[in-house]
């Protein structure tokens, strides 16, 4: 079976591209390498260096496959803000080329990496099928459009909201700040009181939802979180315990006073009709992540 992931070089692409190298599949990779890198990207993989808005390329790199792993996009919140446009263009359009090329290609699904960023600041835990969704930055704007495009067109398609994904090779999230800085004893700074929450899903989590999305039968939403709350001070605590101390945070002014207060996801869809269900715990994930980047070398 023949596959592309749009983004494949970069933080989450490039796990899932491992996972489905090492479980046998053809493998197409297309990404421009803008904050991604082609060190990532296993030998077996066939890589393009492109943007999925040049044509020629999307074409080459979508022909004869089956499924499609949409994961190619502009990422940062901050960013998006500073240049919506660009956003837009990358996320909203880049989606309507693939799903065009898609059409053209004869591909049978797409697996897109949405966010939870669609859902803004509301009741929790986020639930796929809540109505009002307010996106409270232009990034959340841009995947909420995206997914009305792959709702609406004629291949099968799987949206998968990713809540807070960290893991190994993730090159900026507060998870990383906050290593960067507590293994050289230096105290993480906290944007506000740390009340604010997030639910940390690992990437290896993440890729497995792909895999799962991709062999059911049907379309479908799913949040793709371990249903779990954690405060930015509880995360500080947590990486105390995994290298041994008790740093302490700085705090400060809020840096975005429009920034998600609290998200967590309901996990029920997904365990009952995706089959998924989070087995890296936080703490786990995190002593994987300092002896990566705090004892190695």
């Amino acid at each position: 079976m023949k596959v592309l992931v749009t983004g494949g070089a970069g933080f989450i692409g490039s796990h899932l591209v491992e996972r489905l190298v090492k479980d046998g599949y053809d493998v197409t990779v297309i990404d421009d390498l803008s904050n991604s890198n082609f060190r990532s990207v296993p030998e077996d993989a066939y890589f393009i260096d492109g943007d999925i808005l040049e044509q020629d390329k999307l074409d080459e790199a979508v022909r004869y496959c089956d499924c499609v792993f949409h994961l190619a996009a502009k990422i940062s919140v901050p960013e998006s803000i500073k240049n919506p446009k660009e956003t837009m263009r990358v996320n909203v359009e880049g989606t309507d080329a693939v799903i065009k090329a898609s059409n053209e290609a004869g591909v049978k699904k797409i697996v897109f990496a949405s966010s939870a960023a669609v859902y803004g600041n509301i009741s929790l835990p986020c639930k796929e099928n809540m109505q009002e969704l307010i996106p409270t930055s232009p990034y959340g704007e841009s995947k909420l459009i995206a997914e009305q495009l792959l709702n609406d067109c004629r291949i099968k398609t799987v949206i998968l909201r990713y809540f807070n994904v960290y893991g190994e090779r993730q090159k900026d999230s507060v998870i990383m700040r906050f290593l960067s800085d507590m293994r050289k004893m230096e105290n993480p700074i906290i944007y506000g009181d740390g009340m604010r929450t997030r639910d940390f899903v690992n990437v290896a989590d993440v890729v497995e939802a792909n895999m799962l999305a991709m062999k059911i039968g049907t379309s479908g939403m799913f949040n793709i979180g371990t249903g779990n709350e954690t405060t930015i001070r509880k995360l500080v605590e947590l990486i105390n315990r995994t290298i041994g101390c008790d740093i302490k945070p700085l705090f400060t002014e809020p840096r975005d006073i429009n920034d998600v207060t609290r998200s967590v996801a309901n996990t029920f869809h997904a365990k009952k009709h995706l089959g998924f269900k989070a087995k890296v715990s936080l703490m786990n994930g995190l002593k994987k992540m300092v002896e990566k980047y705090c004892y190695s070398g």
